[in-house]
């Protein structure tokens, strides 16, 4: 006896392009019926200044492909990439376009979400964030805003950071588990926390070993990581206590990165490569991990596909459905062979 539901958006990692993937109990056993598609978890997503692209990676290096194409009629560079939490929707800034935050859902169809700040004017958004809350958070240049875009990237957008002036370079930011946001500035060679939606400090800079610092990530410990193109990958536990870790200073220096489930670090260079290291900075794969031949082309952001978590109310249904099918079995035939 088999029992047929239908479970929105999980199986193990692999997202179905209109959010359902149909699955099977029998039991106790659960089992995909036909190939999943759209984002897959712990894979890497890279967007290309090169080409004005979008290219997929999977986790083990293999199967490099380009799964969007700029169709806007202009060259952009693809600062800044995020996904949302179920890994449904991947966000993506067009800096060097027209300014906007846009998204590319799982069927690799990208719509626009944002095109001018809550107060009035071009966004020219930077760089893209996943909270820990599940909100998106876009970084603005120029300006240096922080806007909220709502669980999932759903919300109207409202200005939770506003400098008030532009503080020079800002090209990257993350957000850690208590909602502090950190920014990097390149102009001042500083990395700056913004605590309570009003305080800034700073969290580092070139007395820490930073050079040119680009983009940042967080891990699940909460540790910071920055990339630099002088430095290459820094680990910060803390306020001004950075370690260096990996060998990107060698390979053109660092210039995106993001930390996947396990730990790894993905990071590209200013060479057009992809380097891949665990949470040691020990290599993995291939050196590089990722090129040219790989589908990159000048990559300016990447981000790795979450692995999302089961929805606790469709797990409690899957179950009750299926222990309402075995009581309804006769009993010779309850066993599973």
């Amino acid at each position: 006896m088999f029992l047929f539901i239908e479970l929105m958006g999980l199986w193990r990692g692999k997202r179905a392009a209109g959010g359902v993937l149909l699955v099977w109990l029998a039991c106790g056993g659960i089992a995909p019926l036909g190939a999943a598609v759209g984002f897959i978890a712990n894979d890497v997503y890279l967007g290309n200044e090169g080409n004005s692209s979008i290219a997929h990676l999977a986790a083990d290096g293999s199967g490099g492909s380009t799964i969007f194409q700029n169709g806007f009629g202009d060259p952009f560079t693809m600062t800044g990439m995020a996904f949302d939490s179920a890994g449904e929707n991947l966000f993506y800034a067009r800096e060097g376009g027209d300014g906007n935050l846009r998204r590319l859902d799982s069927s690799y169809a990208s719509t626009l979400v944002a095109s001018t700040r809550p107060g009035g004017g071009t966004l020219n958004v930077f760089d893209v964030a996943r909270g820990a809350n599940g909100h998106i958070y876009a970084l603005t240049l120029g300006n240096t805003e922080i806007i909220d875009f709502g669980l999932d990237g759903n919300g109207p957008g409202v200005t939770v950071f506003d400098a008030g002036t532009s503080l020079g370079q800002t090209l990257g930011f993350t957000i850690n588990s208590a909602g502090e946001f950190f920014f990097s500035n390149v102009g001042t060679n500083e990395v700056l926390k913004v605590t309570g939606f009003s305080t800034t400090t700073i969290f580092a800079n070139g007395s820490d070993g930073l050079g040119d610092p680009f983009q940042l990530a967080v891990d699940s410990e909460d540790r910071i990581y920055v990339a630099d193109r002088t430095a290459g990958i820094v680990r910060f536990t803390e306020a001004h206590n950075g370690t260096t870790i990996g060998n990107m200073a060698s390979h053109g220096g660092a210039f995106a990165i993001d930390v996947d489930s396990s730990g790894n670090i993905y990071s590209t260079s200013f060479s057009s490569e992809l380097y891949k290291f665990d949470s040691a900075g020990t290599p993995l794969g291939s050196v590089p991990f990722a090129d040219n031949s790989d589908g990159l082309s000048s990559p300016r952001s990447l981000a790795v596909a979450p692995t999302p978590e089961p929805s606790p109310a469709l797990l409690a249904i899957a179950a009750a459905m299926l222990a309402a099918g075995l009581r309804r079995r006769p009993a010779h035939r309850r066993a599973c062979n």
